[in-house]
């Protein structure tokens, strides 16, 4: 897709990639997602909303099993993105039902369609999920009120800072600080 922007972080020490997300904004080539949902997402396009799709969400299974904070900051640099560089509506995904709960009772996704053999997953099942971006944070915000900050995705996404994540409205600049940022407070480098 070229409009596509893909984050990839990488261990310091080892040179080993340890993370990977693309992120799709809607166009009039559509999204990888419109081969099987085409119906539910052109149900959203029907109400003016600006699409962007995640994919390609990985994370090496020492750092994810260890840790969620990887994979959590890559949701975070998604989520930024998508709001704050792209001005999207909303953000979808397919997933495997076993991670659902993740992204349902975590993240506060939607589900808007489900199939039980979808080719862009190597004919797993396969089910679409949503996030409305308009009202993420009066959502989180009631989700996760009275949660202890270490554990509260409100404030992780809403409202703390990170000094890994800055957005300018050049591109290139975006990439660049982006990439200086996780390697100087992370230890591990990413490449575009």
């Amino acid at each position: 897709h070229p409009d596509s922007r893909i984050f990839v972080g990488m261990c310091k020490d080892s040179g080993k990639i340890i993370y990977s997300v693309s992120i799709f904004h809607d166009s009039d080539k559509g999204l990888p997602m419109d081969m099987e949902f085409r119906e539910q997402l052109d149900a959203l396009r029907s109400q003016g909303r600006f699409i962007v799709e995640a994919g390609h969400l990985a994370a090496d299974p020492e750092f994810k099993m260890n840790t969620m904070n990887i994979p959590m900051l890559g949701n975070k640099i998604l989520y930024q993105y998508a709001t704050q560089y792209l001005g999207a509506d909303d953000i979808v995904i397919t997933t495997h039902h076993r991670h659902c709960w993740v992204y349902e009772d975590l993240l506060l996704f939607e589900r808007i369609g489900q199939i039980s053999s979808y080719s862009y997953a190597n004919d797993n099942p396969a089910v679409a999920l949503r996030l409305d971006l308009r009202t993420m944070k009066k959502r989180y915000a009631r989700a996760y009120s009275g949660t202890v900050r270490k554990n509260n995705l409100y404030h992780f996404f809403c409202t703390e800072k990170s000094a890994s994540i800055i957005l300018s409205d050049d591109s290139f600049v975006i990439e660049k600080q982006l990439l200086e940022n996780i390697e100087y407070l992370y230890g591990f480098k990413s490449q575009k």
